[in-house]
C-alpha cells in the first residue's frame, strides 16, 4: 500500500474519483479497510456480508475468533490513525486498554510469562479493544463515507461476466431472509470474505473456467524444539 493509498482524506480536498461501483464482500475488517480505501476511487461502494451485522459490541456468526484476546499491533495503530483519524482517542476515552511499555503487560500464554523488561523498540502503542468493539466502531465510520453502503444477511453465490470469459461484470447476490436474488453491475468486486476457493461458501462463477486447489495429505513440518523447553510428551 503506497502512502498515497493510505493517507487520510481530507475534507477540503477534492477526491480525485474515477466514477463507477465497486462490490465489496465480507464486511469484516479486511472488507471494511477495503471498502475505505476503494471509497476514494470509485462513486459507489457497496458492501454485503452474509451475517447480521449487530449493532452493539457483540459477536457475530462469521468471526468464531472474535471470542479470543485481540491487541492492536504498531502497524494496525498507523494503520488505523491513517484511513480513521480521531479512532484511537475514542478507544481510549472509552476506557480501552493502551499498552506503551512491556511492564504494562502481563501475558502468559500457557503459563509461560512474556518479558515484562526492558522498552519497545517501535514507541507506538498498542491498543486492546475486543474485536466486536474494533470491528463496529471501524463499520460506523464506512457508513459514513459518501457513496458507501452496507448490507447484512447478504450472501454471494456468483460471479457474473462477459460471453467470452475474460471480465467480471458483477455479482449474484442472494438475500438469506426471502431468498431474493439480484445481479447487481460492477466495475470490480473485491473478496474479502476469507474462504477458500473450492468450497461451499465461497462465490462460484459460470463465466470463467474453474481452477483446481491443490491438496495435499501431509501434515505441518514439526515445530523446531527450543533450548531449554521441556520435550512434547
Amino acid at each position: 500500500m503506497s502512502d498515497d493509498t493510505a493517507r487520510p482524506h481530507d475534507p477540503e480536498e477534492p477526491r480525485a474519483r474515477g466514477g463507477g461501483h465497486c462490490v465489496g464482500l465480507g464486511a469484516g475488517i479486511a472488507g471494511l479497510f477495503a471498502a475505505r480505501v476503494l471509497s476514494d476511487s470509485f462513486d459507489r461502494v457497496t458492501v454485503v456480508d452474509r451475517d447480521t451485522l449487530p449493532g452493539t459490541d457483540e459477536n457475530r456468526r462469521g468471526v468464531p475468533q472474535g471470542r479470543h484476546a485481540h491487541a492492536i499491533l504498531p502497524a494496525g495503530t498507523r494503520g488505523l490513525q491513517q484511513m480513521f483519524p480521531g479512532l484511537l482517542e475514542e478507544f481510549q476515552a472509552e476506557g480501552v486498554p493502551v499498552v506503551r511499555e512491556p511492564v504494562e503487560m502481563h501475558f502468559a500464554p500457557g503459563g509461560h510469562l512474556l518479558c515484562q523488561e526492558g522498552r519497545y523498540a517501535d514507541p507506538t502503542p498498542t491498543y486492546q479493544p475486543t474485536r466486536p468493539q474494533r470491528e463496529g466502531r471501524v463499520r460506523a465510520r464506512v457508513r459514513e463515507l459518501p457513496g458507501v453502503q452496507i448490507f447484512d444477511r447478504c450472501e454471494a453465490s456468483g460471479l457474473t461476466g462477459t460471453a467470452d470469459r475474460t471480465r467480471v461484470t458483477g455479482v449474484r447476490l442472494v438475500q438469506r431472509d426471502s431468498g431474493a436474488e439480484r445481479e447487481p453491475a460492477a466495475d470490480l468486486v473485491a473478496d474479502a470474505t476469507g474462504r477458500r476457493p473450492g468450497t461451499g461458501s465461497a462465490p462460484r462463477t459460470s463465466t470463467a473456467p474453474r481452477r483446481s486447489t491443490p491438496r495435499s495429505s501431509a501434515g505441518p513440518p514439526p515445530c523446531p524444539a527450543r533450548r531449554g523447553a521441556p520435550p512434547r510428551t
